[in-house]
């Protein structure tokens, strides 16, 4: 099995709101890691404010939900008008999901909550350290950092080997321009005024609004503390973060024929430029790349620090089981090639969303504004925005770290985010849970149905080594199979009473099915109940040291090997 050499940690770059919750997966993996950051203070900037329900539960699984929420402003409404009719309205209610609302709170906020956490666990952040050079090789990366503590003081160089380094340094990546790697992309012509603070108006702040008038927008968002959001397109290029003041952004805001809205005591203000880049891939050697340092986009739809901290959840667990766990090569290539496809989505809906606000020519506007209402209306449009918006239309259904090889038709999307179910029962403890708190932790879950199959799932792990609780879970529903023949599982195994098949209507698993989670809560696997082999191929495939069986007598393991061998 590969060990991991403390002396020589894993190396974050940047200790925004990606670096910290990428910490924050690595501490609970146990990862030895270091987190530097060339600013010598954090941030106090508003900039990204939006979260969305997908990462909400990432939040919940960090153990930093109730401190977000506690101070956030919860958004269940968006609205969208032209020439002072609405077009379009949307509520987060019309979704069967956790979370029914959109977490509206500064990006500085999350930072903060999320350095708190990360430094109570034992972290530290290295502040006014900037990496400086990088050469990456085959199984190391050399790196040099670099700190001043005054301008007078001569600058120290640090010089070291780890086996990882992860940008999470911004769009203006050192790492990336250390590589000479490309950001394709372009800028857009227009830039936008960007101003946090009051809006004294007698419509609803409690919901999100956008208005399109004169060829572009501007939007209204509630922020926590009775502050609000204001984002206007400035065409002119006359206005700079310089000379911008709130009587600025009042003039802007009535050029869109909003006469009774005036903002004041500005916290935030802002002239900046939005962009569109992606890297052609998150990976270079050693080196990995997220949030704004491998993609960039509009934040029309507030997607931008949501996709960043779902790169670093995506990508923690990956490189724990790499690094600890004997895990093959395939999980780190694995992160590329799922999230780079749902930046690339993000970018193309964004961009298309830019050009429907910005419509200047007569036709396109009365598509946009005659007919999309219209097609707005359907619920099938409803769930489609809502569901883009609140990160579940994510699924990984191409990577290699999902498959298929069950007969039946599921109604599981392999590849997709496991399905919530309210109020399972456990057996052991006779206590109600969602099974959402079932996959909170660093784990695989097997949920196995019915008592036979549970036996034989036993006999298929009962003898393979290392077989831990904070690796791998298994949870068998309907059943109250006794594991005294193989004792050494049962703290990996937890009986879930379905005496009314709920449990499996709701995921569309039949008698014998398994189902299998990966640790970031996406479906890995839905085998029916002559394929249940499949799930130790699976296994044995991404840690090949571990599930290294031992035969000894155990004659029907060995067949099940040589069968799970030759799948």
């Amino acid at each position: 099995m590969k060990k991991f050499n403390n002396k020589n940690p894993l190396l974050i770059v940047g200790a925004g709101p990606v670096g910290l919750a990428l910490g924050l997966q690595l501490q609970r993996y146990q990862i030895p890691h270091r987190i530097i950051e060339k600013r010598r203070e954090r941030q106090t900037f508003s900039k990204a404010f939006a979260i969305h329900s997908r990462t909400l539960e990432i939040f919940e699984d960090l153990g930093i939900y109730d401190d977000v929420i506690a101070q956030s402003k919860l958004v269940r409404d968006m609205n969208i008008y032209s020439n002072g009719k609405r077009l379009i309205h949307y509520s987060f209610e019309d979704l069967d999901i956790p979370h029914q609302y959109v977490a509206s709170i500064p990006q500085s906020t999350i930072e903060s909550i999320l350095e708190q956490h990360y430094c109570a666990n034992g972290g530290v952040i290295e502040r006014n350290l900037e990496l400086t050079a990088i050469n990456t090789g085959p199984d190391k990366v050399s790196v040099t950092l670099s700190s001043q503590t005054t301008l007078d003081e001569a600058i120290s160089n640090i010089a070291y080997d780890c086996p990882y380094v992860v940008a999470c340094d911004g769009s203006k990546s050192a790492v990336r321009e250390l590589l000479a790697l490309p950001f394709p992309g372009f800028d857009y012509e227009t830039q936008y005024i960007i101003a946090d603070g009051y809006l004294s108006w007698n419509e609803d702040l409690n919901s999100g609004h956008v208005f399109v008038a004169n060829g572009g927008y501007v939007m209204f968002f509630p922020l926590p503390d009775g502050r609000c959001r204001v984002v206007v397109d400035e065409p002119t290029g006359t206005i700079n973060s310089n000379n911008l003041t709130a009587e600025v952004v009042n003039e802007y805001i009535a050029k869109k024929g909003i006469t009774n809205a005036k903002f004041h005591n500005p916290n935030w203000l802002s002239v900046t430029r939005f962009s569109q880049r992606l890297m052609d891939s998150y990976r270079s050697g050693n080196v990995f790349f997220a949030g704004d340092a491998c993609h960039v986009h509009s934040p029309i739809g507030g997607q931008g620090l949501n996709t960043g901290i779902q790169d670093a959840y995506n990508l923690g667990w990956k490189l724990a089981h790499n690094l600890t766990k004997s895990g093959v090569e395939s999980l780190l290539t694995s992160y590329s090639t799922e999230r780079r496809p749902i930046a690339k989505m993000v970018l193309e809906r964004t961009n298309q969303q830019m050009k429907l606000l910005s419509l200047s020519n007569p036709i396109g506007r009365f598509v946009r504004d005659f007919v999309v209402p219209k097609i707005a209306q359907t619920q099938k449009f409803k769930r489609n925005v809502v569901s883009q918006a609140a990160g579940f239309l994510i699924n990984y259904t191409g990577s290699e770290l999902v498959e298929n090889k069950s007969d039946n038709k599921s109604q599981l999307v392999i590849g997709s985010r496991m399905p919530d179910v309210k109020h399972i029962t456990l057996y052991s403890e006779a206590k109600t849970c969602r099974l959402f708190a079932l996959l909170q932790g660093t784990h695989y879950s097997l949920f196995v149905f019915g008592g036979s199959a549970i036996k034989t799932v036993t006999q298929i792990f009962q003898d393979v080594e290392e077989f831990k609780p904070d690796f791998f879970r298994i949870f068998g529903i309907d059943t109250h199979t006794n594991l005294n023949s193989c004792s050494r599982l049962d703290s990996c195994f937890e009986c879930i009473t379905d005496n009314e098949k709920l449990i499996a209507q709701q995921l569309g698993a039949k008698e014998g099915d398994l189902i299998l989670v990966r640790p970031d809560g996406y479906v890995a696997q839905h085998l029916a109940k002559e394929q249940q082999i499949n799930v130790l191929a699976y296994m044995k495939r991404f840690y090949p040291d571990m599930f290294a069986i031992k035969m000894n007598q155990h004659s029907h393991l060995k067949k099940m090997s040589e069968i799970a061998s030759a799948i």
